[in-house]
């Protein structure tokens, strides 16, 4: 994988970096994010014990359910730290639900 810079140069892109991380509940996530969150196509990535989540410089990854593609990680909401004192799943990830078709927002239309 390569890209051009505005110099024009070929330059090589960033190694790829992996992380498994689990989804939370909507339940869960609709009380920490609160309107941020929209379940009909969203999921939060990580942990509300911290560690690794969305937030690792992934904007635009390709996010794999069972090794099948699942969306793209495309939007952030930062959680209200007196709700959640800090301990959040990252951002959350634009994608369908495995099983569920997507369907697009309402800033999209």
């Amino acid at each position: 994988m390569f890209g051009i810079d505005r110099a024009r140069r070929t330059v090589a892109a960033a190694p790829v970096a992996t992380a498994t991380v689990h989804s939370a509940s909507d339940s869960r996530c609709r009380a920490s994010h609160g309107s941020d969150f929209l379940g009909y196509d969203t999921v939060l990535a990580g942990s509300f014990s911290g560690g690794m989540d969305t937030c690792q410089g992934d904007s635009d990854g390709l996010p794999l359910t069972g090794g099948v593609l699942a969306g793209s990680i495309s939007r952030a909401a930062a959680p209200p730290r007196r709700v959640t004192r800090g301990r959040t799943p990252g951002s959350p990830s634009r994608a369908p639900r495995p099983g569920r078709p997507g369907r697009s927002r309402p800033e999209d239309s």
